[in-house]
């Protein structure tokens, strides 16, 4: 593990370096506004989650596609694959259109209500609804590698259907230069604001609806892979009162794009770690799977439960990825009695079942449903 831990610290230190050599550009928007806005988010505010699945229903106008989603590629060399590869991505970057939502879409608040490490939430009105909009602040509409990837997130979204799993309308592309993705407005927020204004809100209920939608995910083969990505909780709680997932695979979105800030994904990693699966923290190529969602989504039942991130007793990020790749650390059973209220002696045998360093010993998201209910 200590080789993992000296390529992770060599990276992390990388990126502050190269930061301070060359700043960021500052966004479209009013960036600084932004961030100085998000230590003041409003009771009820969204969390910089906002995003999920689309309505087969919803019908749009296709009529007003964006150029830059109809730009022909590069000449490529005259030869019959390669024309039917041109082919094929024309048919699917003209199939993106239906999905957007450019010039429908009129953005009311004057500043952002919350952010995160990537993105902020503003709120709109799309055909007389109100709406969130989560700008992707890393992520350009002009890159080519995203469009690639929106199309295949979106081909899923399209398939699914759940009421734990928040829907998407769709995007914009012309508010600012960045990708905006378009989501109804819950008043509630996120679960972790909802619970602190509601404290005898029954949590077991959040947790077990959240994890029906990941189970749902993943009888679709949908890995969730952004259980909660350090300073966004990615579990919403509706207008119905009920728990919500979003964000489900914006992460490809934004490494997928040929113009994504490395150095700022490094640093986003270093505050991800929490949550975390180890066999991701050790190997930044690994691959997420059904088993890393199941042991973040542990992590994120013990921050719901106790109101705390996870390593809580460990200040620095970068000495939770040295705890965890070096010690195989895992989370400390909290004795106060807040935390005893609902972590139960089931409830913690579940989590340390979610942390198995093996990740084929750990439950199936069916089998947390399960205990939930048991235990609910």
């Amino acid at each position: 593990m200590l080789p993992k831990l000296r390529r992770f610290l060599s990276k992390f230190k990388l990126s502050k370096l190269r930061k301070k050599e060359n700043p960021p550009l500052p966004a479209s928007t009013t960036t600084q506004e932004q961030h100085t806005n998000v230590a003041q988010t409003p009771t009820g505010a969204l969390s910089s989650s906002a995003q999920g699945v689309p309505s087969k229903s919803t019908i749009i106008n296709t009529t007003q596609a964006p150029s830059m989603f109809l730009k022909s590629k590069p000449p490529v060399p005259p030869d019959s694959s390669a024309t039917q590869r041109t082919a094929h991505d024309a048919i699917e970057i003209s199939s993106l259109s239906a999905w957007i939502l450019n010039g429908e879409v009129q953005r009311e608040s004057e500043r952002a209500f919350t952010g995160g490490g990537k993105s902020d939430i503003w709120q709109g009105i799309w055909k007389g609804e109100k709406v969130a909009l989560k700008v992707l602040r890393d992520v350009r509409s002009d890159d080519q590698g995203v469009q690639k990837h929106l199309l295949r997130v979106i081909r899923t979204w399209s398939g699914l259907d759940h009421r734990n799993i928040l829907r998407c309308y769709g995007f914009i592309t012309d508010i600012g230069v960045h990708i905006t993705i378009v989501c109804p407005w819950f008043n509630n927020g996120n679960v972790l604001d909802y619970i602190v204004r509601h404290p005898d809100a029954n949590r077991i209920h959040f947790l077990l609806g959240a994890a029906e939608g990941l189970e749902y995910l993943h009888s679709q083969k949908v890995i969730h892979q952004n259980a909660n990505h350090g300073d966004q909780h990615n579990i919403l709680v509706s207008d119905l009162g009920e728990a919500c997932i979003c964000d489900f695979d914006l992460v490809g979105i934004y490494h997928g794009g040929d113009n994504y800030n490395t150095s700022s994904s490094v640093e986003a990693t270093a505050r991800q770690v929490r949550w975390l699966a180890p066999e991701i923290v050790g190997d930044s190529r690994e691959v997420p799977t059904e088993a890393s969602d199941v042991y973040s989504f542990g992590m994120a039942i013990l921050e719901l439960l106790t109101g705390k991130q996870p390593f809580a007793e460990i200040g620095r990020d970068v000495a939770v990825v040295s705890a965890i790749l070096s010690q195989s650390a895992r989370p400390k059973r909290p004795a106060d009695p807040a935390a005893q209220r609902w972590l139960t002696d089931g409830m913690w045998v579940l989590l340390e079942r979610c942390w198995l360093g093996d990740p084929s010993s750990r439950p199936s998201m069916g089998d947390i449903v399960v205990n939930l209910r048991e235990i609910e």
